[in-house]
């Protein structure tokens, strides 16, 4: 009887320590499963709102541009500045807007971008972006928009939005750039952290989203 007794005691211990381990597996698994959606939804917002503003750029304005630091005192320049700078201040969670084209020699440069001018990390026209992911470079040479990251260059470590914009008069390709400081993914998803005043932006947080609409008017930037 004792030996009986002793076994299932044994059994049981065994038992109690398989089930704390499959618990303790499924924990992880379930914890894994929703950084993944949660990164995955993520990522889904932030290329949504960059398609949203990449819409509401004036390519016009930007073909004017010679990507350069005779820029600087270009009335089209100026005025993408102001605009750029005004969907930042909106858009708390994103660290860098900013306007991209590429040069003959394939080499990524910046037209434009949403930091104040003087500002020591502001990108002035023609900067050459020496960092240029392979997704970045698709979309010059094919169109296609992505997401990537967390990717580091000068400035940090980023979870970007890449949106082509097709300027069909002028036959150029330009990219809209949209970074967030890797260390703000996890406080992404809090109420204020939508940048468009746009409808669909309702799908994903009650905010007030008309600072960011009042800087794109419908005749874009």
């Amino acid at each position: 009887m004792n030996s009986v007794i002793k076994n299932l005691n044994k059994l049981f211990r065994t038992g109690v320590f398989v089930l704390i381990f499959l618990i303790l597996v499924a924990g992880s698994l379930v914890s894994l499963a929703t950084a993944y959606y949660t990164d995955r939804q993520m990522r889904a917002e932030l290329l949504e709102k960059g398609r949203i503003i990449a819409k509401m750029v004036n390519t016009e304005s930007v073909a004017r541009l010679s990507g350069s630091e005779a820029d600087l005192q270009s009335a089209d320049y100026l005025r993408l500045k102001k605009r750029l700078m005004e969907v930042h201040q909106a858009a708390d969670k994103c660290r860098f807007v900013y306007l991209m084209g590429r040069d003959s020699d394939s080499r990524i440069f910046f037209y434009v971008d949403s930091e104040p001018p003087g500002s020591k990390d502001e990108s002035p026209p023609g900067q050459f972006y020496d960092e240029a992911s392979a997704e970045q470079h698709r979309a010059f040479s094919t169109g296609q928009e992505a997401t990537q990251g967390p990717t580091a260059d000068r400035w940090g470590t980023w979870v970007s939005a890449i949106v082509p914009i097709f300027d069909a008069k002028s036959g150029k390709t330009i990219v809209l750039g949209m970074d967030i400081d890797q260390r703000m993914e996890d406080n992404y998803y809090q109420p204020h952290c939508c940048p468009v005043g746009v409808d669909d932006c309702n799908t994903h947080c009650d905010c007030e989203c008309a600072p960011c609409a009042s800087a794109f008017p419908e005749s874009g930037c």
